[in-house]
């Protein structure tokens, strides 16, 4: 069976075994104050827009991808800065959320060679009632402003 990705509100077992998946993040991201108070809470409150990649036959969480509910007008001057800033977003009980931002797509170096992938294209589609207005028809990701490992 090929690998399947659910949403954390789908299967809650999977997000509790993501602490097997190295962390993506630099260290950096570790000693934000917006990121340290906000981040344990997109589970809790969004997991409609938390993904887990698992491959069923071997038991294994393969990867992640966050994803948050944000308001974007659609001009590339406008975008929020970074990760920051789309907490900051997608908290503010204010926010007339009209399109998806992606946090953070990865798969498990452990995993990695194996032809997985998690992009905005292949590992995720919206609904197919919603329609093409709605906040889970339209995706986008915020600037890269961290280094890779």
């Amino acid at each position: 069976m090929p690998a399947q990705i659910f949403t954390d509100s789908e299967r809650p077992d999977l997000f509790d075994r993501l602490d097997e998946l190295a962390d993506p993040w630099p260290e950096f991201i570790h000693h934000d104050d917006v990121v340290n108070e906000w981040w344990p809470l997109l589970h809790q409150r969004f997991p409609d827009f938390q993904l887990v990649l698992y491959d069923p036959d071997v038991d294994v969480i393969l990867g992640r991808g966050c994803t948050l509910p944000v308001s974007w007008d659609g001009r590339n001057e406008s975008l929020l800065a970074g990760v920051v800033d789309i907490l900051r977003d997608a908290f503010d009980e204010r926010t007339e959320a009209n399109v998806l931002c992606a946090l953070v797509a990865v798969v498990d170096p452990r995993q990695q060679g194996r032809g997985f992938r998690v992009t905005s294209s292949k590992g995720w589609r919206p609904p197919p009632d919603a329609p093409a207005s709605s906040v889970s028809s339209r995706l986008f990701g915020p600037p890269g402003r961290t280094a890779t490992r």
